[in-house]
């Protein structure tokens, strides 16, 4: 007979599949709504990832995104804005348009992945 942990029952119990991960207790990231423009600028999977704590390591930092974007932008000039998502210093992750003068606007804060 196989023993059970606890650990075991309750990632069973949400479906999640523990072995090889790095788990770390995360809060829920802030989607846009259905029907939004927003929610059609990124692909939810990838986002959604962000949550495991080895995955968000790997997220972008908002400074070297501006700098791609802007670099981005300088050899195409048929390019006027381009839309990124980053993670800002504090720790939360926004959806960002840069402009062709090197403006951010902010139009996402999908909150903090980490209480």
């Amino acid at each position: 007979m196989k023993l059970v942990t606890a650990l075991e029952r309750i990632h069973a119990a949400v479906g999640h599949d523990y072995r090889g991960h790095d788990y770390t207790e995360t809060a829920s990231l802030l989607m846009p709504p259905q029907g939004s423009p927003y929610r059609e600028m990124f692909d939810t999977a990838e986002l959604v990832k962000m949550n495991i704590a080895r995955e968000r390591l790997k997220m972008p930092v908002f400074r070297d995104t501006l700098i791609a974007a802007k670099a981005f932008m300088a050899r195409d000039k048929n390019v006027h804005s381009v839309n990124c998502i980053a993670m800002r210093a504090n720790g939360d992750i926004w959806l960002f348009r840069v402009g062709k003068r090197g403006g951010v606007k902010k139009l996402w804060n999908f909150g903090n992945p980490v209480p």
